[in-house]
């Protein structure tokens, strides 16, 4: 449909909207034909009233657009008149219902009285176009193989009368005597889509062209018709094998034949064309060596001829074999026997003959007078020899079968023979057992199971023949019939996707979206047809019958917002015809919304993406920083026990701390006690020397030490002694630090090796002990030292404390302290 129209806004009083005419007009050439009164339609009298009626004015309004050219309206009748021809077929191109629509306003020039007036013309169609053909004539070639129901596409007519009375109605083959039949299809600019239908078996033996007409007709009263003339030449395919004249030939030739003597001409014909009619001839491979090496045949006359002398022996024959084949892609082959009976010349010495069972008299004489003789009959037997092999009829055969036949159903049967006797002829036919068939010891092939041809289409194996001793073999061929028995498969529209948005402005006969499908069987059984069977579109779709191709028909400028629902059915052309429904929903948007429509499927996609990187991200953040953190405690610990811990031990007996200075401690007011220990063994020890001194020290071992009880220690933080304290610790001294000059002080203490290991508890307020070596050295075998307390001046005077056997003294006055050996070394200084 198309539509045409205007849109005014006014800005004045006592107006009034909404009155509607139709009005019918014919195509036509004639120029000033009244289309109608406006005002007696809308009935503008009983509106305006009888004294505003007689003053109101007519007038068009707006002209702009080209449409309101091919009318005028007389300003106060308001009789619509037409300017020009108006041809519908022009004006409305492609659609069967045509109208324009007129915005007319009523003005009262005696009141402020102002009416609009809507009218719409609708543009009746005439009968006034023939279907016409782009081409009077096609040829088309079609293969004698092609199957009943099979459709081959042609380009239909079209007919510029587009309505639904006046366009093309229907087709027609004359004369309706050929195999063919016509199926068509409208489509939306006026052509049709014609199927032509092949509803008999072709033979191009038989007839190899055919010559008719398919007649388009379109509605009218009488219809006018349109004609193509189509000529059709059928194809051949290797459907026919060489055929001999007889099946059997007989012929006589003396022994005595030269050499290269044609002895007889065989002839066979082929019914196909080119190729596959032409005929070449040759001796069966699967017979005597005898008839091979004795006899050859012309590939092209079919002359039979003699390649060596041939030799009389009574009662023999022989046979050959004789093949004609055709040059065909898969070449067709035929058989026949050839008996050759050679005929003595009398060249050959007497010879008695035994057959298979032969009798002989035997007389015996002797040489009386008169000679008495007797006699007796010998029965002789020739037994048979398995000497030969079987042979098959044909070294190639080709059967067909349906699909879903029933198991156990017969394929075909196997030839052979043997020119053994007995047993020694008894032949068995065997097959494979990886294929869907059993070969009966009989020569039936028949099938073990159900057969689908959409799994597999053709089978090829080997088949034997086997007596007592020898075996034959011949290729065996299996195609599979289709059946239809698989319903077409729509992809598009799915049950999870069936909607498509078609924006408000698109152009008509523009394609919106394509039906998606397919079907597993093949031939005509998989060639598929589209329809739609129910609808609430109003026909503003169109459905591609063989190409599912939705199509704009109508224009959707008033139908924003609106889902229409196309009922779609798929179906095949097999016998019986399978089906498949779908739903299509198409939404009309207009085009900014339809901008905003996105699938949902990529929006999800970013989101998981999105997602995705940034949980990563979050975890490499979470594991570098976990990482870092436990560098950094470990390297902290680390420096805390190699910057206040020094161990050492003299021949594994000795601990060795270092002290803090007394800065360090007067510092630190608060300490909460003090515990030391002396181990039996230790893991590593290296020897350092100084000062004269023999001092063992570990400067690998890893102890951990709590930092509760940890000399020197600030405070109950665990914080062991800061650089600044070790150094000012270490100024009582000048021998340096043990860890990079080694001529720090060291403790040197011995005892035995089975001495338990001393703990020494200070007070409930201990001090803080700092040990320095004293100035004045060793004095009788003893080492002095000096130690400091700014929290508690010491014992009042020199006493001794005893530990395990060992003894301590402190000299208060001098305050020094010395270890007294007591006949061994200290124990412990503290």
């Amino acid at each position: 449909m198309c539509f045409f129209g205007t849109v005014l806004l006014l800005a004045c009083g006592d107006f009034v909207f909404g009155q509607d005419v139709v009005f019918h007009l014919l195509e036509g050439d004639q120029l000033g034909r009244e289309v109608g009164n406006v005002a007696d339609e809308a009935g503008l009298n009983n509106i305006a009233g009888e004294q505003d009626f007689a003053h109101l004015r007519y007038s068009f309004l707006t002209t702009q657009t080209p449409h309101y050219n091919y009318f005028s309206i007389n300003n106060q009748t308001s009789v619509l008149t037409t300017n020009q021809a108006i041809d519908r077929e022009t004006l409305c191109e492609f659609t069967n219902v045509c109208f324009i629509k007129l915005n007319i306003a009523v003005q009262s020039m005696k009141s402020s009285f102002f009416q609009k007036v809507s009218v719409s013309v609708y543009i009746d169609d005439v009968n006034d176009n023939h279907p016409v053909f782009d081409k009077p004539v096609i040829d088309l070639q079609i293969s004698e193989s092609v199957l009943v129901g099979t459709s081959i596409t042609i380009d239909g007519a079209r007919d510029a009368d587009t309505s639904d009375r006046y366009s093309l109605q229907s087709y027609e083959v004359m004369p309706n005597d050929t195999p063919f039949q016509i199926n068509f299809q409208k489509k939306l600019d006026g052509t049709s889509i014609v199927r032509l239908i092949v509803k008999e078996a072709l033979n191009r033996e038989q007839r190899d062209n055919y010559h008719f007409s398919v007649v388009a007709r379109d509605g009218g009263s009488p219809p006018l018709s349109g004609t193509l003339k189509v000529n059709i030449t059928i194809s051949d395919v290797n459907d026919n094998s060489p055929k001999f004249s007889q099946s059997v030939y007989y012929i006589e030739v003396k022994e005595s034949v030269n050499v290269s003597s044609v002895i007889l001409t065989l002839r066979a014909t082929d019914l196909d064309d080119g190729k596959n009619g032409k005929v070449f001839y040759r001796l069966s491979p699967h017979q005597s060596e005898t008839v091979l090496t004795s006899f050859a045949i012309d590939n092209s006359t079919g002359d039979l001829s003699v390649i060596k002398p041939l030799k009389y022996v009574k009662g023999e024959q022989h046979v050959i074999i004789v093949e004609a084949s055709d040059f065909g892609d898969q070449p067709l082959t035929s058989q026949a026997l050839v008996n050759v009976t050679v005929l003595d010349v009398g060249n050959n010495p007497p010879s008695i003959n035994l057959n298979l069972l032969s009798s002989v008299i035997v007389i015996a004489r002797d040489q009386g007078d008169p000679a008495l003789s007797g006699s007796a009959t010998v029965i002789i037997s020739v037994l048979d020899k398995n000497d030969n092999e079987p042979m098959f009829n044909q070294s190639r055969y080709t059967f067909t079968v349906n699909e879903n036949a029933p198991a156990g159903s017969q394929v075909g049967i196997l030839y052979a023979t043997d020119q053994d006797e007995g047993e020694n002829a008894v032949i068995t036919f065997t097959g494979p057992d990886s294929v869907p068939f059993t070969i009966f010891p009989g020569g039936y092939i028949k099938t073990d199971r159900v057969l689908d041809r959409e799994v597999q289409n053709r089978y090829e194996f080997i088949a034997r023949a086997r007596d007592k001793d020898h075996e034959a073999t011949a290729v065996v061929t299996i195609h599979l019939n289709d059946k239809n028995d698989n319903r077409p498969k729509v992809t598009s529209p799915s049950q999870l996707n069936n909607t498509v948005y078609v924006d408000k402005h698109t152009e008509v006969n523009t394609m919106v979206t394509i039906i998606r499908a397919y079907d597993l069987d093949s031939g005509i059984n998989s060639q598929l047809i589209y329809e739609i069977v129910g609808r609430n579109d109003s026909g503003h779709f169109d459905l591609h019958p063989d190409k599912g191709q939705v199509f704009l028909k109508r224009s959707l400028e008033n139908n924003i917002g609106t889902s229409f629902r196309l009922d779609i059915l798929v179906s095949d052309m097999g016998h019986p015809v399978l089906s498949t429904p779908a739903t299509l929903n198409i939404r009309i948007l207009t085009s900014n919304t339809a901008a905003l429509v996105e699938p949902k499927s990529s929006n999800i996609l970013i989101v998981a993406i999105l997602v995705s990187v940034t949980v990563i991200i979050s975890l490499a953040i979470i594991v570098i920083i976990v990482f870092i953190r436990r560098s950094d405690r470990q390297r902290r610990n680390q420096g805390q026990v190699n910057e206040n811990f020094y161990k050492g031990v003299v021949e594994n007996t000795a601990t060795v701390f270092a002290a803090p200075s007394e800065e360090s401690i007067s510092e630190k007011k608060k300490k909460k006690g003090v515990s030391f220990s002396l181990e039996n063994g230790v893991d590593k020890v290296s020897e350092v020397t100084t000062q004269g001194q023999e001092f063992m020290y570990d400067n690998d071992m890893e102890r951990k030490v709590d930092d509760s009880h940890s000399l020197g220690s600030a405070s109950d933080s665990g914080r062991g002694g800061s650089d600044d304290e070790l150094n000012s610790s270490r100024t009582h001294n000048n021998s340096g630090d043990i860890h990079s000059t080694k001529k720090d002080w060291y403790l040197h203490h011995q005892r035995s090796y089975d001495a338990p290991m001393q703990t020494f508890l200070p007070p409930s307020n201990p001090p803080s002990y700092h040990l320095l070596p004293h100035p004045g050295g060793s004095q009788n075998g003893r080492q002095n030292y000096q130690y400091s307390d700014s929290m508690d001046p010491g014992p009042s005077d020199a006493s001794l404390r005893s530990f395990h056997g060992r003894t301590m003294s402190y000299d208060t006055n001098s305050s020094s302290e010395g270890l007294n050996q007591n006949g061994g070394p200290s124990d412990c200084v503290v």
